[in-house]
């Protein structure tokens, strides 16, 4: 009983003195710095909020402090006035905190794709001084955006780019969409293309496409059986636009690789 005692009193001696360690002050200079070091700021179309950026000291100070932030402008592809504006640019940390933000506005209308953003806090230390922030315009996805009348883009079937119309309908899914009767307007009758797509990653919307049969290539005089499609790509919501690299075979083979575009009228 007394071994276990001991054991007992050691073991919480050692962990009073592990916690004892553990929450020991900082008691370094104040250096400004941000806390993070990269992040993307999505911009959606009629959003007014801006993004908010942490940015602090190290140790508080018994008056206010004004977090000079500053653009790198070798780095930065984002422009002040076109592609984002500053709503808190030198943000005034009130005397006693260590956080504050600086407030950024992406403008909707002049992003095409994503914007890169350099900032930095001024002072000194060896924090972290720079902050790179990607402005990325989105659109999100909506299956009603992606059913109707497309304009087709196709590298495969012919020598040359052509193009024809195409109609898009709802798959059973909310994220599926099906080409109809894709190759039917070029002579011969072929069935759908049913194209899978993920909008889980908001700055990568991907297609994926099942391998699928699609053509009899007795219809063009060939004797290869049915011809089955498969492939990826990626899609955009705000240019209502499909884009896929697509693998065409048959039992004997491969018929080559292909890309194939939707654009939705």
């Amino acid at each position: 009983m007394k071994k276990i005692f001991s054991v007992f009193a050691l073991l919480s001696l050692l962990f009073a003195s592990s916690c004892t360690k553990d929450s020991k002050k900082y008691d370094g200079p104040a250096i400004k710095h941000f806390p993070s070091t990269s992040a993307t700021y999505f911009v959606e179309e009629g959003s007014s909020d801006p993004y908010m950026l942490p940015v602090g000291v190290t140790a508080s100070s018994s008056s206010d402090v004004t977090m000079g932030v500053s653009v790198v402008g070798e780095s930065s592809s984002a422009i002040e006035g076109t592609h984002f504006d500053f709503v808190v640019k030198d943000p005034v940390l009130k005397a006693g905190e260590v956080i504050t933000n600086v407030e950024i506005k992406g403008n909707y209308a002049k992003l095409d794709g994503a914007e890169t953003l350099t900032l930095m806090v001024d002072g000194d230390g060896s924090m972290q001084k720079e902050f790179w922030l990607t402005i990325q315009k989105f659109c999100p996805y909506f299956q009603d955006d992606f059913v109707g009348t497309s304009d087709y883009s196709d590298t495969w079937y012919f020598d040359e780019l052509a193009n024809w119309d195409v109609e898009l309908v709802a798959g059973a899914n909310e994220n599926e969409i099906i080409a109809k009767n894709l190759y039917d307007s070029q002579g011969t009758a072929t069935g759908d293309l049913l194209m899978i797509l993920d909008y889980s990653d908001k700055s990568n919307f991907t297609v994926l496409v099942p391998k699928q049969e699609v053509i009899n290539t007795a219809d063009w005089g060939l004797e290869y059986g049915m011809l089955s499609i498969g492939g990826s790509g990626i899609f955009s919501s705000c240019d209502g636009k499909i884009t896929l690299d697509l693998e065409y075979t048959v039992a004997a083979g491969s018929f080559g690789p292909g890309r194939a575009i939707f654009t939705m009228k």
